[in-house]
């Protein structure tokens, strides 16, 4: 059943991408990436209840919103999308600043274990801020029906 019911939502996904013209992939394909994205730390917040508070922020802040946006660009929702690219231009923004600020102040030495991880993971932390921005950009860019 569950195949089934995977293979009717995939169905009518493609069938509603062929109304989208092609500047619209590029930001319905970065806006599907967010919402998937936080869904894969889901086996991991299973398994380690260390990662449960970081993994329900990535879904709270990337999946939830992103999925209502990308909900109302296959339905081809004008007010709904505007709406919706905003909130997760904001979203978005507030998430970069977030992991940009951790990212420096491992990158500072305040951490507690300067000579050790923090330097790399701060320096990973910034790049990975730097792909947030770069949404936050493409959030910016309205869609051809709105």
């Amino acid at each position: 059943m569950k195949k089934f019911n995977f293979t009717v939502i995939l169905f009518c996904v493609a069938f509603s991408l062929f109304s989208l013209d092609s500047d619209d992939f590029t930001s319905t394909a970065a806006t599907s990436f967010k919402v998937i994205l936080p869904l894969t730390m889901i086996p991991e917040m299973i398994n380690d209840s260390d990662s449960i508070i970081p993994g329900v922020i990535g879904l709270g802040l990337f999946s939830a919103p992103n999925s209502f946006l990308l909900y109302n660009v296959l339905t081809e929702n004008p007010v709904g999308t505007t709406f919706w690219r905003n909130i997760t231009m904001y979203t978005d923004a507030v998430a970069g600043v977030s992991i940009l600020g951790s990212g420096v102040y491992l990158l500072a030495g305040f951490g507690n274990d300067p000579g050790g991880w923090d330097p790399l993971v701060g320096g990973i932390f910034v790049a990975i801020s730097a792909l947030v921005f770069g949404a936050v950009g493409l959030d910016t860019v309205p869609y051809t029906f709105e």
